[in-house]
């Protein structure tokens, strides 16, 4: 079994295993969202959708939020420069222009600090008069981001959501 789960999951070979005959059959199965419910049903096992308990993600759900009027966007901030992913000069020039496309609209920047956000960074954000937040979540009606996996929870609170590839 473990040989046939590591094809599959981990050389994304097909499936060619029965779940359902090695394992069984849960009385009760712990999932992060009604996607994940719906997806262990169509791949692993069915049982009905009230022996699902749904517990969110705990990552996810520690954040503390506030909702700001709809003059604002919110900007998700990664730590891509901070890790050497992209160079500086290339992250500045995306980030004037993330602002200025923003604010050419009449509309304000927030940011979503990263704990491992660079004191120059948050230098950088500061020195235009931008707020940035580290404890609390900034519900806005809009926000931008790259690949942060804090997207999705945006959309969770109604916020339109735009992932800019870099």
């Amino acid at each position: 079994l473990l040989f046939n789960l590591m094809k599959a999951h981990i050389l994304g070979l097909k499936r060619n295993y029965n779940f359902k005959q090695v394992i069984g059959f849960p009385d009760v199965a712990l999932v992060f969202s009604e996607y994940w419910r719906d997806w262990h049903n169509e791949y692993y096992f069915r049982i009905p959708n009230d022996k699902f308990i749904l517990i969110g993600s705990p990552e996810l759900n520690r954040f503390k939020t506030t909702k700001l009027s709809d003059n604002y966007v919110t900007y998700c901030y990664q730590t891509i420069l901070e890790d050497g992913r992209i160079s500086k000069d290339y992250f500045i020039r995306v980030l004037k222009n993330i602002i200025k496309k923003i604010e050419i609209k009449g509309l304000s920047v927030v940011i979503k600090g990263h704990p491992r956000m660079s004191k120059e960074m948050i230098k950088f954000f500061e020195d235009r008069g931008i707020k940035v937040f580290f404890d609390v979540l900034p519900i806005t009606k809009i926000v931008v981001g790259h690949y942060s996996s804090l997207l999705p929870l945006w959309v969770h609170y109604g916020s339109v959501v735009y992932s800019i590839e870099l």
